[in-house]
């Protein structure tokens, strides 16, 4: 019988035996409340923390997000530069440039050899404008035919079989350590395709060694049968054709001219690089100036995430002597480790700075305070930076810098594998399975335990009506024999 319609076999629902009418569905909910409820206020409290260490673990990978961006040269620039032509020129800092303008000119850009195989059109013309329609058609390609070129000051040679096709050919030629790019391009239409082989170099510039040529020097492949029979590469005759000369490029800067064998130019003007992209046809400026706020902005943010974790962590672990209330997290190690790695990262003396003035934190502007808060000196990181900046750099940056190790003490406290607050989740999430495990067997008790009650008050009931059917017969023969008298 369910739970709380027991009563409804009674006129007025109460219970022939004086009882409460929901006597059952009372002591099924006092049973509920000693095994189920403790229970699931245990995983309410741990859903709570399982939330709260996932907010540590958001606001400390915040800390390894800000110092990433001072762990690199770049990011500690105290310079900026700007391009009054930048799709020409765009410039990048790699140094400590000098302020000022340079004017800079670029009669050509750098660009790399580039050499087309195709098949013969019957023509003597040098334009390659045939190829095969299909390039994994072997029989669009002889046997036994060596294709060799020189390129970077060495010889390489491929052979085809009865089963090479075009595209194989390339691959071939692509996956080889030759620096060149090789691959089967259609010379056609998408209707009348016409594919044909494309040589190009790794590397830009007009010398020799950036050129493809035959074995003779000359641009271009060197083409043999292997089977003595004169064949070409392709079935029908092979035409080639230089489609890009290798160029250097060339530029001006400040009217004094240079030729260098990429667009990458790093050592013509000190400090920085300089990305060319095309020929200009006025001079642009080139304009560097100092922008120290740059680096403290960066360094300011990385200070605000720092104090972001401790103050979650001072939220969740006080104590209140007065209510003797605790924070949720009070005496948690794991939220202890991240406290610790933090104060003893930024307050350690860096690896590597043992021979230089700027060996501490402190000494560029960062460092706690009496009550515990990071404190940034915005003037003293950007006097520091002006005055010393490779000392402020080797501080900072590189493998063993300041940023690196916090970064990398970070990525062990909340590293997806095995972070300190991930194994956290894991314990807590470990712990509300077997939770619901527990819940679910309260559960099924409770309900046992109902079935139980149920049947033993529906059986006491109906005794009670029996004892009060046989004392009712008890009472009519008592007075009927009383009246017979």
């Amino acid at each position: 019988m369910a739970i709380g319609t027991i009563s409804n076999v009674y006129p007025g629902g109460e219970r022939p035996s004086g009882l409460p009418a929901d006597i059952t569905q009372r002591l099924v909910d006092a049973k509920r409340q000693q095994v189920v409820q403790p229970l699931e206020a245990d995983r309410q409290e741990l859903s709570s923390q399982t939330e709260l260490m996932k907010k540590l673990n958001s606001v400390t990978q915040s800390v390894g997000d800000a110092a990433g961006k001072l762990n690199g040269p770049s990011d500690l620039k105290a310079y900026s530069a700007s391009s009054s032509n930048g799709s020409a020129i765009s410039v990048g800092i790699e140094g400590a440039p000098s302020e000022g303008s340079y004017r800079v000119d670029v009669t050509q850009v750098a660009q790399a050899h580039n050499h087309l195989v195709g098949a013969s059109d019957g023509t003597d013309d040098a334009t390659v404008t045939a190829g095969v329609t299909d390039p994994d058609d072997a029989a669009a390609i002889n046997d036994g035919i060596e294709v060799s070129f020189a390129h970077g000051g060495s010889d390489y040679t491929y052979t085809t079989d009865s089963d090479t096709t075009l595209n194989d050919l390339a691959s071939t030629i692509r996956e080889a350590d030759n620096g060149v790019q090789a691959s089967a391009v259609n010379i056609g239409t998408s209707d009348s395709p016409a594919y044909a082989l494309q040589l190009k170099s790794e590397t830009t510039g007009g010398g020799s060694e950036q050129r493809i040529t035959d074995t003779t020097g000359a641009t271009g492949l060197q083409i043999t049968d292997t089977n003595g029979n004169s064949a070409s590469l392709f079935s029908g005759g092979t035409e080639q054709e230089e489609a890009q000369a290798g160029q250097n490029a060339g530029l001006t800067v400040d009217g004094v001219a240079y030729t260098r064998s990429t667009n990458e130019i790093t050592d013509v003007i000190d400090g920085l690089t300089l990305n060319l992209r095309e020929a200009t046809s006025t001079e642009a400026t080139i304009d560097v100036s100092r922008t120290p706020d740059q680096a403290s902005q960066s360094m300011q943010a990385m200070v605000d995430a720092v104090n972001k974790v401790g103050g979650f962590i001072d939220q969740n672990t006080s104590y209140d002597p007065e209510t003797g209330e605790a924070g949720p997290l009070i005496g948690n190690s794991t939220v202890r480790q991240v406290d610790s790695a933090l104060r003893q990262t930024l307050g350690e003396q860096v690896p590597g700075t043992e021979n230089q003035d700027l060996q501490y934190l402190n000494q560029v502007g960062v460092s706690f305070d009496r009550q515990g808060q990071l404190t940034f000196d915005a003037k003293k990181f950007e006097q520091a930076l002006s005055e010393q900046p490779d000392q402020v750099q080797n501080l900072l940056t590189g493998d063993e810098g300041a940023m690196a190790r916090l970064s990398e003490r970070i990525d062990g406290l909340t590293n997806s594998t095995d972070g300190a607050i991930t194994a956290a989740l894991d314990s807590l999430d470990s712990r509300d399975s077997r939770l619901q495990d527990q819940i679910e067997e309260a559960k099924n008790r409770v309900q046992g335990y109902d079935q139980r009650i149920s049947d033993r008050y529906a059986q006491l009931e109906k005794t009670v009506i029996e004892l009060q059917g046989i004392e009712d017969n008890i009472s009519q023969i008592i007075g009927g024999a009383s009246s017979g008298g």
